[in-house]
């Protein structure tokens, strides 16, 4: 890194050791990714989770805090503050930024067979908007230009890959292969009245995506990623509250998604619930969303 980088953009650790801010960190590795790897990346940043690097230095320090107990697939009630909504039920943001979330920490998730995933919980490291005005700042530094190019795809709150592949092939613009659909609420919590509380067992939810004004919710069930603790009991007891509120709600698997024939498939379905268009399948547009689907499943 250049010598000269304002304070504003570092971050001190101590000991004379200094990181890069998030929003420099993308402005300094824009020029290197593809439009597709940038969005991906600001996204999670933007959003609930983090996937480290598979490394073995990785595995070794989580298999270490899961020996010592550190980490538990266990979370008993009130012992620390945990990370549930992106927006609250009234659709005010809810969770704050990692400079103020220190009573937040990250959270290993585990599937529900207890084993663990790479998929990390933590707070949102910045915001689109954040973002924006970064780079509004810096004048023609090398980055704003590609960085500014993707930034109108991108989506707070996302919980998991999945829930940002979706958004990405449905809310993305048509010139990086999307279907520009309008984007819906990702992370807002739902309260359920006493009488669904009953049938739901459990006092509220929080649906992937949901298009409020339009009844629909898009539930993202990820092989790995983004799985309930209690596993089939909460999704299915999730679904009929958020039915008897009188959403449809739609699931997407990871290998639906992954398949572009039962993607397309969907996607019809899809189009006439939420009343939106597809996109006009011209020659251009497909490479443009085959390029994207391609490149998002490929980065597995």
């Amino acid at each position: 890194m250049r010598d000269d980088l304002p304070r504003e953009d570092l971050i001190n650790l101590g000991g004379g050791l200094y990181v890069t801010t998030i929003e420099r960190t993308l402005l300094d590795c824009a020029y290197r990714l593809s439009p597709v790897q940038l969005m991906v990346r600001l996204f999670e940043a933007c959003g609930t989770y983090a996937v480290p690097p598979a490394g073995s230095r990785v595995r070794c320090a989580v298999n270490m805090l899961l020996a010592s107990g550190e980490i538990t697939p266990e979370h008993p009630s009130g012992e620390r503050a945990r990370i549930f909504e992106f927006y609250d039920a009234k659709g005010r943001r809810a969770l704050p930024y990692e400079a103020q979330a220190d009573s937040l920490p990250w959270e290993l998730c585990f599937d529900t067979c207890g084993r663990p995933t790479r998929l990390w919980r933590r707070a949102p490291l910045t915001s689109k908007e954040r973002i924006a005005r970064y780079i509004d700042g810096v004048g023609h530094t090398r980055g704003v230009a590609p960085l500014r190019h993707v930034l109108g795809n991108v989506i707070d709150g996302s919980a998991s890959p999945l829930e940002t592949e979706v958004l990405l092939m449905l809310c993305g613009s048509k010139w990086i292969g999307g279907e520009g659909w309008e984007a819906p609420w990702v992370n807002r919590r739902l309260d359920f009245p006493s009488n669904i509380r009953a049938l739901s067992g459990q006092g509220y939810a929080i649906p992937d995506q949901m298009w409020l004004d339009r009844g629909i919710i898009f539930e993202c069930q990820g092989k790995a990623f983004h799985v309930d603790e209690q596993g089939f009991e909460v999704r299915n007891g999730r679904r009929a509250g958020l039915e008897a509120l009188g959403f449809e709600v739609r699931e997407i698997t990871d290998a639906q998604v992954r398949n572009l024939e039962i993607w397309d498939a969907m996607l019809e379905g899809f189009s006439r619930a939420l009343d939106m268009p597809l996109r006009k399948r011209t020659p251009a547009f497909l490479r443009r969303r085959d390029e994207l689907h391609g490149e998002l499943f490929g980065m597995k």
